[in-house]
C-alpha cells in the first residue's frame, strides 16, 4: 500500500508542474521607440504579437540620448497624445515601469528639447 501511495505522489509532482508551468511562464520582449518631434506610442504588435498566448502587462523602460547632450522627453498614458508641454517629463538615465494594459497602450512619448531620445522598453507578459 506504501509503495502504491509513493508512486502516485511521485506521479503526481511530476505531472502537475508540467501543466502549471506554462501558465506562469513569463515572456518578455525588448524595443527600441525613437523619439523625436511627433508624439509616438507603441505598435499594437508590439504590445500584443502575433504567435503569443500573452499581451504586455508590464512595461520597462529607460530614456537614451541619442547625443551626449540631455534629451528630455515627455510621456503620456492618458488616452492623449504627449506634447513638448504636457506629460511627465524624463530626462537620461530615467526609467520606470507602466503597468496594465491601458496605460501601456495609452502611452506616447515627445521630445521636449532639442535634441532626440531613444526609450529602450521590456515588455513583461
Amino acid at each position: 500500500m506504501k509503495s502504491l501511495i509513493w508512486r502516485q505522489l511521485l506521479l503526481t509532482s511530476l505531472i502537475v508542474p508540467a501543466i502549471i508551468a506554462p501558465t506562469f511562464a513569463q515572456q518578455s520582449d525588448r524595443v527600441y521607440v525613437a523619439v523625436s518631434t511627433a508624439a509616438v506610442g507603441f505598435t499594437q504588435a508590439t504590445i500584443e504579437p502575433s504567435g503569443s498566448a500573452y499581451r504586455a502587462e508590464l512595461a520597462s523602460f529607460r530614456v537614451e540620448c541619442a547625443s551626449t547632450s540631455p534629451c528630455p522627453v515627455r510621456l503620456r498614458y492618458t488616452g492623449s497624445a504627449a506634447t513638448s508641454a504636457l506629460g511627465y517629463e524624463l530626462d537620461d538615465g530615467d526609467s520606470r515601469t507602466l503597468k496594465g494594459w491601458d496605460n501601456i497602450d495609452n502611452a506616447s512619448w515627445i521630445r521636449s528639447g532639442s535634441n532626440d531620445a531613444v526609450i529602450d522598453v521590456i515588455f513583461h507578459r
